[in-house]
């Protein structure tokens, strides 16, 4: 860290009553929740950090595509678009240039999008051939196995000869107890240009465009750009709403979350040639995997919040900062390990609310069209296989089927006296 930036003296309420009969001062706690700075005391206790691990992982793999799998991918896309891989299923689709690979293999369900067949590189020569990108929850099913299982999908990919040639890794982590001032980015120091303020969530990775437009200001911000070192802060909580990840992510954070109060993120996007030339500068070999890179979680993630950091006057780095620097990786839970193992019981969240909302919608105006009943409409209602998860919602806000049944019928009514069923 550059020496010029000062940072501040830590306490607790304990080490205060020490005092140092040499210095006369009282003891520091270096994990202390008072932060003494040059303007006073600026107390943290009440910053909650909820978890601390490794977000997303790409590995990228050297080698020729094994002959016959460019046929079969065009051949799963002429047919039902469908393809098999060590024993799962994925979405296959052709991409454009600009992604830099020919082929798509997804499966949301598994946690992973492996992309096939590089532009820049001759099919018959070996290239960069193979990307694979992996979700938490994927993570966090196969914990510290993870390269091994990437591996055997590399396998399958390319012919004999692959090997892993690079990784990019990003680091999370999640808080509570803490809002970026309206100053945030003046005092904000970085060294890219490349700045950008949303209105809601990030749009950078998650394609949330939409919510921007809903939520209020200051609640995204991200520095650098995604070949570089990419810095994003932003509401965590309002993401994993759209896409109706609460429940797992609401498991991870565990008791110390209060529902009531904003997670933020601060996530640190490290591209694979950055993270190339970290590990010639720290003297890691090899550094090619992401499991070579789990001791060093720490030192990568100083560096990052050291070069990208929130100063709250010039050259005096902010208590929050270097509370997340220093102490959100105490939050790994074991050691190599990136998250939590956690049992995800799926509720209903106000995404799956609304999707409900608009099935029912639609279904009382079509059997309105065809003049079912509303007899005939309340069986094929309870025949849903998601009726369950509608019992659920109406036990949870207290309302009975015969509130439900009653609603459906007068939705019925309205629409053949409106006219919309005519």
């Amino acid at each position: 860290m550059n020496k010029r930036v000062r940072e501040s003296n830590r306490y607790s309420v304990q080490s205060l009553k020490i005092i140092d009969m040499v210095t006369k001062e009282a003891q520091q706690d270096p994990k202390g929740r008072l932060f003494m700075t040059h303007k006073g005391m600026v107390d943290l206790s009440r910053v909650e950090i909820l978890h601390f691990g490794t977000d997303t992982i790409r590995q990228l793999y050297k080698g020729i595509p094994r002959k016959g799998l460019l046929k079969q991918l065009d051949y799963a896309l002429d047919t039902d678009g469908l393809f098999s891989l060590l024993d799962h299923s994925f979405s296959v689709s052709k991409m454009g240039k600009m992604s830099g690979y020919r082929y798509k293999l997804q499966n949301n369900a598994l946690g992973i999008i492996i992309l096939v067949a590089s532009y820049y590189a001759s099919l018959e020569t070996e290239g960069t051939h193979l990307k694979i990108e992996v979700s938490p929850h994927f993570i966090m099913k196969r914990r510290s196995e993870t390269t091994n299982f990437l591996h055997r999908f590399a396998k399958q990919c390319l012919e004999r000869g692959w090997q892993a040639s690079a990784v990019a890794i990003h680091l999370c982590c999640d808080f509570q107890g803490w809002q970026p001032a309206k100053d945030f980015l003046d005092k904000f120091v970085t060294r890219t240009k490349n700045i950008k303020a949303y209105l809601g969530v990030s749009e950078a990775r998650f394609n949330l465009s939409e919510v921007a437009t809903t939520y209020g200001d200051g609640q995204s911000f991200t520095f650098g750009k995604a070949d570089a070192l990419q810095v994003c802060l932003y509401r965590k909580d309002l993401e994993i709403d759209k896409h109706d990840k609460t429940d797992f992510w609401h498991g991870v954070w565990g008791e110390k979350h209060n529902p009531a109060l904003p997670v933020w993120r601060i996530e640190l996007r490290f591209h694979h040639t950055v993270l190339n030339e970290l590990a010639q500068g720290m003297g890691i070999k090899n550094a090619t995997t992401a499991y070579r890179w789990y001791p060093y979680l720490r030192e990568i993630w100083s560096y990052g919040l050291n070069n990208n950091r929130l100063e709250s006057t010039t050259h005096t780095l902010a208590p929050i900062w270097q509370l997340l620097r220093d102490d959100a990786p105490d939050n790994l839970r074991a050691k190599y390990a990136f998250i939590p193992c956690v049992r995800e019981k799926k509720s209903v969240s106000p995404s799956v609310v609304r999707n409900i909302a608009n099935l029912l919608g639609n279904m009382v105006s079509l059997y309105a069209r065809q003049r079912f009943s509303i007899d005939e409409l309340w069986e094929y209602v309870q025949g849903l296989h998601i009726f369950p998860l509608i019992k659920t919602h109406l036990r949870d806000t207290g309302k009975s089927l015969d509130f439900l049944r009653d609603k459906l019928e007068s939705s019925m009514v309205d629409r053949y006296l409106i006219g919309k069923a005519a």
